[in-house]
């Protein structure tokens, strides 16, 4: 299990912030410059084995993982590139090389932004008012992504239009009934 450390975990956060700065990675990974979209962005990861806390309930953690991105991107208003650095902490209970450890990383941040995007875009997730029960909203958005996703559905925005249209076409979609 691999997990991100976020600002609501400050003590974990700032234990790893604390081994980035003064250990020496047991593993790293480089990879190559991407190019695109009006930006530059280079990815470095650091494996730090025999991870030790100071809160116990992090006891069964094996691995910390400190993914550095430098991002260069072009500010078409002033023409110039402006230069950006963040550092991502992850903990790990199991054990896999920088390189693993990277594109697991990478895949995972893609799902989630293309999920995330369709729901709050497409299916008005964050523009919703419903206050009762939001839970079970936010269930019946995500099947219905499923649904469509399980039935080649590219385009969720042109799907669900055509669904309004004619009711027998989700009715028809594997996974429905």
């Amino acid at each position: 299990m691999i997990v991100q450390v976020k600002e609501n975990q400050a003590v974990l956060l700032e234990d790893c912030k604390f081994i980035r700065d003064k250990m020496n990675p047991d593993a790293q990974f480089i990879a190559p410059l991407e190019k695109g979209h009006g930006r530059i962005e280079q990815r470095s990861v650091f494996v730090f084995k025999d991870f030790f806390t100071t809160n116990e309930d992090w006891r069964h953690v094996k691995e910390m993982v400190a993914v550095d991105r430098i991002r260069r991107l072009f500010v078409t208003q002033d023409k110039k590139w402006v230069e950006e650095h963040e550092t991502s902490f992850y903990i790990s209970t199991t054990s896999l090389s920088a390189h693993e450890y990277m594109y697991g990383i990478r895949a995972h941040w893609g799902t989630e932004n293309k999920n995330h995007h369709v729901k709050d875009v497409t299916l008005s997730e964050d523009a919703s008012r419903i206050r009762k029960n939001p839970g079970n909203f936010a269930k019946l958005r995500s099947y219905a992504l499923g649904v469509l996703r399980i039935n080649k559905i590219k385009n969720v925005s042109a799907a669900l239009y055509e669904n309004v249209l004619n009711i027998s076409t989700p009715l028809s979609y594997s996974g429905v009934l």
